[in-house]
């Protein structure tokens, strides 16, 4: 076979499998799960998995799947059912918590068994009666053994040993007392174990506003703010039903993809504030791909204004809409749009304690590596090497040549932006001083929009770059 022969058969490949999502989605997942979104034995193989999946990523993004069936996409999505069921019997998220121990001791109800039973039972069904659609039951399954359990997250662990839960709680108590929870110091529950990266510095909140305005009706009505990551996540799939004209397959996907996965136990019991941003990035990537710009940078504000690193979408949205629309003057005043709608965000404490909202940013600029992180900076720290400024110069690059590349290319598919941005923040996460797996989480969720929006096929099919 010749070079050019071997050639041409890897793309039909890459272009004939959703290849990207599943480096994206079920290559992350195995890794966040196997290791529990954190590296606390400090082992390079993480480490290994994390760099050839990156790898992976950026070279499935040169690619789109034009001939991908949904028939082949359910068969995926039904393997990876399969092997989240067993990961959650087995894997880590189950065995740090004792979650279906803890779930028997409370409830009587042996799940474990229930889970196996009924896991086997709908796997036998798939091999037997392959003609037929299991959507509607796996639907069925996933709500009877991953959303209702999930439900009863707050009340099986009442007080998660974490710090996000402990502060984020307290601030809201201070929001609802007309107390600026900016100003708050906070004890280390931790005695001081990681004062080797974060120097002592103090304890305060350094979550943004609209987090604490996003959690204040789930704390103050239900009694814990983690039942709203819980709303969150049914609104993503809700709003990707409403936004693709009210497609069931959609739903399908995006609903066991979700829910499923075993690590959205660990993001729901431990507050990890990322979970609300999945509906920001549903409602703009759907209202992009209408053309509706106006709105998708009306939400891209709000996005940019629950973590720092969104704001990478920002320059990337830009590009995209010049791609599109062949024209600065546009694309710079929906930039400027989504950066105001930010700024609001941000009051009242913008005039009133405008130096405790960039904390946060002090706050990490000021910290060193943790050396349990899921990041090449963080493994190499635990040898006494801080490679943070090197690292930080190489994402830095990285980023630059993606957004050289959708420029030079012309890119202006709402997939292969959606590879964009994915590239860009897994080289702030590989690459950072700490990354953990509600970090890669994101790209996770943003991979889970990407195979919804092969599913239903995309009108303009763009050439293969």
């Amino acid at each position: 076979m010749k070079l050019d022969d071997l050639k041409a058969m890897i793309k039909k490949i890459g272009t004939s499998i959703p290849l990207f999502f599943i480096a994206t989605y079920f290559f992350l997942s195995l890794i966040v799960n196997l290791f529990l979104g954190g590296n606390p034995k400090q082992s390079f193989v993480p480490i290994v998995l994390l760099i050839l999946t990156f790898f992976l990523i950026l070279y499935s993004s040169t690619q789109k799947p034009q001939n991908i069936s949904q028939k082949k996409i359910l068969f995926l999505v039904d393997f990876i059912l399969l092997v989240n069921v067993i990961i959650f019997i087995t894997g880590k998220v189950n065995a740090e918590g004792q979650l279906l121990k803890t779930f028997q001791e409370n409830t009587g109800v042996n799940f474990k068994v229930l889970l196996i039973v009924f896991g086997s039972l709908l796997l036998l069904l798939r091999i037997y009666y392959r003609k037929i659609d299991f959507t509607f039951l796996n639907t069925i399954f996933t709500v009877a053994f991953f959303l209702l359990p999930l439900l009863l997250i707050p009340a099986l662990f009442p007080t998660p040993f974490i710090d996000v839960y402990v502060i984020l709680k307290q601030g809201i108590i201070d929001l609802s007392q007309n107390t600026d929870p900016f100003v708050r110091t906070f004890p280390d529950i931790y005695k001081g174990m990681y004062d080797y990266s974060y120097q002592q510095q103090e304890i305060k909140l350094v979550y943004w506003p609209l987090n604490l305005y996003l959690l204040y009706p789930f704390q103050m009505i239900f009694g814990d703010l983690r039942y709203a990551y819980l709303f969150f996540l049914v609104m993503s799939c809700v709003l990707f039903y409403l936004l693709t004209n009210r497609s069931k397959i959609v739903f399908y996907l995006s609903f066991i993809l979700l829910f499923t996965n075993p690590y959205t136990f660990y993001m729901v019991k431990y507050a990890w504030i990322d979970t609300l941003a999945f509906p920001f990035f549903v409602l703009y990537f759907l209202l992009f791909k209408k053309n509706k710009y106006i709105p998708a940078f009306l939400v891209l504000g709000f996005l940019m204004s629950l973590k720092l690193y969104y704001i990478f979408l920002l320059p990337i949205s830009i590009l995209y809409l010049y791609n599109n629309t062949n024209s600065w003057k546009p694309s710079i005043f929906m930039g400027f749009l989504s950066i105001i709608i930010s700024v609001l965000c941000f009051l009242p404490y913008l005039l009133t304690n405008h130096e405790a909202l960039f904390n946060s940013i002090i706050y990490f600029k000021n910290s060193l590596p943790r050396f349990d992180s899921l990041s090449i900076t963080g493994y190499i720290y635990h040898f006494g090497v801080n490679l943070n400024t090197l690292n930080s110069i190489i994402s830095i690059l990285i980023i630059t040549f993606i957004l050289h590349r959708i420029l030079k290319k012309k890119r202006s598919s709402i997939l292969f932006q959606i590879q964009d941005l994915s590239i860009v923040l897994f080289a702030l996460f590989i690459f950072g001083k700490q990354a953990f797996g509600n970090y890669y989480y994101n790209l996770m969720f943003l991979a889970i929009i990407y195979i919804s929006l092969i599913a239903v096929h995309e009108k303009r099919i763009e050439k293969v770059l």
